[in-house]
């Protein structure tokens, strides 16, 4: 487990915890003004990533007929060899 992380139920970002980290262990000013630069942009994607999503969701949502937004979020089912659904089949 990495330093100073208590287990939290959901999973934290590798990129995120270690700007986090090396922010934290660096004392040169010019490492940790790069380092911020490196988190703001990672974060940035991120936040690009996920209005992308949502607006594909939206659209799914709207017009069902032309579009699909599957979430691939790798979960384990080989208890069950069968995908989660939110919803149950034909609801």
């Amino acid at each position: 487990m990495k330093r100073g992380h208590a287990w939290k139920p959901f999973a934290k970002c590798d990129t995120c915890t270690g700007f986090h980290e090396q922010i934290i262990d660096t004392c040169c000013p010019k490492e940790k003004a790069r380092l911020k630069m490196g988190q703001y942009i990672h974060l940035e994607r991120v936040k690009r990533q996920r209005l992308s999503y949502v607006m594909r969701q939206k659209a799914a949502k709207l017009y069902p007929s032309q579009y699909l937004s599957p979430i691939i979020d790798g979960a384990d089912t080989r208890n069950v060899m069968i995908p989660h659904l939110c919803e149950p089949k034909g609801a």
